[in-house]
């Protein structure tokens, strides 16, 4: 698959356990914090989604561990959506260490009225910028 957005991250000393393996609830933050790099390269950050009265609502993820993350490495996170929907969109991960995959999975978002807190079609431009992202397979 061709995935159309990194992002790179350190391993901070505090998100590694005893063994000094990245501890296994933390992988979720650092997927936030890719999906905030993404939304912000094209002029989305999350506040401004927030000021249109929208939320994007994890619903539902997972990742597969694969090899052990450890404190000081580079993650290369790749990052593309699928699956969008009116309301809906699932954001795919492929988390490499030195070329080699560590991790993969996926984040499943649901665009919500903040007011509401009910799931509400995603705006135009949010839908078009989200689907740039799209993930291709491979030729």
């Amino acid at each position: 698959m061709k995935y159309p957005f990194k992002a790179d991250f350190r391993i901070a000393f505090r998100d590694v356990d005893l063994h000094n393996v990245l501890h296994h609830s933390n992988y979720f933050y650092y997927c936030e914090k890719g999906r905030v790099e993404l939304l912000r390269s094209v002029n989305l950050p999350y506040k401004k989604i927030m000021e249109m009265g929208i939320g994007l609502m994890l619903v539902e993820c997972k990742l597969k561990f694969i090899a052990p993350v450890k404190f000081d490495d580079i993650l290369n996170m790749h990052m593309g959506t699928d699956k969008m929907g009116k309301s809906s969109f699932k954001i795919l991960y492929s988390i490499e260490v030195d070329g080699k995959i560590v991790s993969e999975g996926y984040t499943h978002h649901v665009c919500v009225n903040l007011k509401s807190n009910k799931p509400t079609r995603l705006p135009e431009n949010l839908f078009a910028k989200l689907n740039s992202f799209h993930i291709q397979e491979n030729d």
